[in-house]
């Protein structure tokens, strides 16, 4: 019956698409930096001023004028997403025991004022700062390569300018060290981090208690991500493998990152934590882009490097209009019986549009290729390919557009529990958490750091205990 419907919808389709390319036309603008970027930069909620790092140096570029000039410090220039201030980092590389100093300076439309309203120093980088509250406080997260913790400390503002307040720390990823490049929403209550153990992208709400709570596991190993203005969606870029050879290829969590097109690729994607709808933002088969950032109007920014090119550009893009549709749905359109079909139709798509390496799930940005294809450009895909049965791919993208309220219920509480907080690790099935539900249970009892359950991350709650310990019991 299922080819019978793929037949009848393959007659009424044009294989003249290019499924290759399947994302829209839509806005790009393209402003060529006269210095290589390093790893960090921003832009101001408008997109006039970008701030960067080169040649160790923090640069501020006003694209209206062109004019460039040096800030302080030599990493991490992050403008407030409220747009009052500015922070930057300065490491002494000559004396690498000696921490990280931060400055914060106020800013003008955009612009540093030459007051400096505080100087101190931090055990790490990757800096980000929150909305400030009705006292003008701010929180300040990063990741300390001391303590190789997550953390967060409290700036306080005062009439001579800021501090920091050393008995407000809080280190949110004491239970799990695996968490790097973290970044914390605007609003202050999310934070993303890429997990290397797992090489997912995971988000974690920050509880008012100090603990925090996993939000979504990410199939994608997305390196730095950013949050949207309003704190909704994160933007990040996911490397594909082009050669073969493993020992060659850079780690995501090391920067700055290889921009050899002949070793990795860079996309940028985007994900709306609400709809857990994932987005293409950019469709390279060579070249990069990279570190991608969102814009106060909801526009995405990041950099790029042509394959054949030594000139490196911030490049602005509106996100594409097309299908909204999420992994998860997908996957619940396809059923257990063909979930792996679409890992098949993106290793299909790797083949016949890229000359990526073949390497399972470290080409994941593929993945998010095909959740952007249109039924045409997906049928006629399938064509090329001459395997009829990943047709049920086609099928199961049709049904996540028209039919959403048909989909199966969403993941009961210990059901989600199970898939983000204990098959990441230990990669059973889950009936075998079921046949061994009571050692299951044990362990995640257990106050013994090396047989405890969950291995990383928080101790599960005594709701979440109860939540895992039903669904488990619910397995016939």
């Amino acid at each position: 019956m299922k080819l019978v419907i793929l037949a009848l919808l393959m007659i009424n389709s044009s294989f003249a698409q290019d499924f290759c390319n399947p994302l829209n036309a839509r806005e790009v603008k393209k402003i060529d930096l006269s210095m290589t970027p390093n790893y960090f930069f921003k832009t101001s909620a408008d997109g006039r001023y970008i701030y960067y790092i080169s040649m160790g140096k923090n640069l501020m570029l006003d694209t209206k004028t062109g004019k460039q000039t040096v800030l302080d410090g030599n990493a991490d220039p992050v403008p407030s997403a409220d747009g009052e201030i500015l922070t930057l980092l300065h490491q002494n590389f000559q004396q690498p025991h000696i921490p990280w100093k931060i400055t914060i300076v106020d800013l003008k439309d955009g612009v540093p004022v030459s007051s400096t309203k505080m100087s101190a120093y931090i055990g790490g980088s990757y800096q980000s700062v929150g909305y400030a509250d009705a006292e003008g406080n701010r929180q300040l997260l990063y990741y300390d390569e001391v303590e190789k913790q997550v953390v967060i400390k409290k700036i306080k503002k005062t009439a001579e300018g800021y501090v920091i307040d050393r008995n407000a720390t809080q280190y949110l990823s004491y239970r799990n060290s695996d968490l790097r490049l973290p970044m914390m929403s605007p609003d202050g209550k999310r934070f993303s981090a890429l997990n290397v153990l797992t090489n997912q992208t995971e988000i974690y709400d920050i509880l008012p208690n100090g603990q925090t709570k996993l939000v979504k596991s990410l199939p994608f190993a997305g390196g730095k991500a950013a949050f949207s203005y309003d704190s909704k969606k994160i933007t990040f870029n996911v490397a594909s493998d082009v050669q073969q050879s493993w020992d060659q290829l850079p780690s995501e969590a090391m920067y700055p990152a290889t921009l050899d097109s002949t070793t990795q690729i860079r996309n940028v994607f985007v994900y709306d934590v609400e709809s857990d709808v994932v987005q293409q933002v950019t469709n390279n088969i060579a070249g990069n882009s990279y570190f991608p950032i969102f814009l106060g109007d909801g526009r995405v920014a990041y950099i790029h490097k042509e394959h054949d090119s030594t000139q490196f550009s911030i490049q602005y893009s509106s996100v594409p209009r097309g299908p909204q549709r999420s992994l998860d749905s997908v996957v619940q359109c396809l059923g257990a019986e063909d979930e792996s079909k679409l890992e098949e139709m993106s290793k299909v798509w790797s083949k016949l549009c890229t000359q990526w390496s073949q390497l399972g799930d470290k080409n994941s940005a593929a993945i998010g290729t095909i959740l952007s294809l249109s039924m045409k450009d997906c049928l006629a895909m399938v064509e090329k390919s001459n395997d009829p049965s990943l047709g049920v791919v086609c099928q199961a993208l049709n049904r996540a557009d028209k039919n959403p309220a048909k989909l199966e219920p969403k993941k009961s509480p210990g059901e989600h529990i199970l898939a983000t907080r204990c098959l990441i690790c230990h990669g059973e099935d889950k009936s075998w958490f079921a046949k061994n539900k009571v050692k299951v249970m044990k362990s995640v009892n257990s106050k013994n750091p090396f047989t405890k359950m969950p291995k990383g991350g928080e101790s599960l709650t005594t709701q979440e205990k109860k939540d895992l310990e039903a669904y488990l019991n619910s397995f016939k």
